[in-house]
């Protein structure tokens, strides 16, 4: 099968690899699509991400694709579901010599039964790895193009119920990637306002234009705003963009609420800096917990993907694709399979 793979060290490149070796507890996938992560797996890519990975390894985590076989023990799974999460290889496994970075660029992948691991006895109930919980499935109502950004929507929309209190408090997004986008949308939704700050006119109007801010602003105006918003969520990457903004934008007691992964994060003491100028937040996602939510806005109308899904590619055209994650010019890219 075919599978994008990376070196962790600058290079990614297609090939041809095993299909997954599937365990009891284990259903074969065949992939549909998988979005590029336009933070993560940069970082994947470049070798800066918080952790190494095995070289090489399949990039992708945020693929969907349709049950086509099932292991003897399966029990929450049938043919034919489609399941978020496919993975050509776990994470921290390796087979063939070939790792996983997350492994959901392959034309196969492979989803785990981790409920009736529980049934059987294998592990208890609250011992289901985070990785395979995030393998939910998509209700047979919700097509496939309604799909492609649910891992993308429950992340986001976890992380923004983070940001407490939000309702009538005037808050600041640094970024307007897919990211910013949903975040100032989602804390729209709970009666904030959102002003959109970005480095480029383009993806501000599209903000703009899709209900993502009431105000937007490139950074290099930030200035002339006023110092007097409670909030800024930085989904950027960039801590001196923060410290600047959060410097300029910020009253006395306004929280930096950051989500977005930074080189070097890892280190002790590396959000010591900023902490000490300003009360600070990390708002990681709670992935898992969001699903019905999701499903609920997708089956209400009340999310529509589809425009945020602004570059579409083939398996055979992921060049294209990868141009347009590292150039900006495409919002979410998708590598689509078949």
């Amino acid at each position: 099968m075919k599978a994008l793979l990376t070196d962790n060290a600058g290079k990614l490149w297609l090939d041809e690899v095993a299909r997954p070796m599937l365990g009891d507890y284990d259903c074969l996938v065949r992939m549909e699509a998988c979005m590029f992560c336009h933070s993560t797996d940069r970082h994947i890519v470049e070798g800066t991400f918080l952790s190494s990975f095995h070289v090489p390894s399949i990039l992708g985590h945020e693929g969907v694709g349709v049950v086509v076989e099932v292991g003897s023990e399966v029990k929450h799974r049938q043919i034919g579901d489609r399941v978020l999460r496919p993975q050509a290889i776990y994470p921290g496994d390796v087979e063939n010599g070939i790792g996983s970075g997350w492994g959901g660029f392959a034309e196969f992948g492979k989803v785990r039964d981790g409920q009736a691991m529980v049934d059987d006895k294998l592990i208890a109930g609250d011992a289901i790895p985070l990785g395979t919980q995030y393998q939910a499935v998509v209700p047979p109502d919700i097509p496939l193009d309604q799909s492609l950004l649910m891992i993308t929507q429950k992340e986001i929309f976890s992380a923004s119920n983070k940001v407490e209190d939000v309702g009538g408090r005037r808050l600041a997004v640094a970024g307007a990637g897919i990211t910013g986008c949903l975040f100032g949308l989602f804390l729209r939704w709970r009666g904030a306002q959102v002003t959109m700050l970005a480095r480029r006119e383009g993806p501000l109007t599209f903000a703009l234009e899709h209900g993502c801010a009431d105000d937007v602003k490139l950074v290099a105006e930030a200035a002339q705003l006023p110092a007097d918003y409670e909030g800024l969520v930085d989904t950027t990457g960039s801590l001196a963009a923060v410290n600047k903004l959060a410097d300029t934008l910020l009253t006395p007691d306004g929280m930096i609420y950051s989500y977005a992964v930074y080189e070097g994060m890892t280190r002790e003491g590396f959000f010591d800096g900023i902490k000490a100028k300003h009360p600070f937040m990390r708002v990681d996602p709670a992935e898992a917990t969001a699903h019905e939510a999701a499903v609920a806005m997708l089956r209400e109308g009340r999310f529509n993907p589809t425009p945020f899904v602004t570059g579409r590619f083939g398996v055979d055209d992921w060049e294209a694709a990868w141009r347009s994650v590292n150039d900006g010019t495409s919002l979410k890219t998708g590598v689509f399979f078949g």
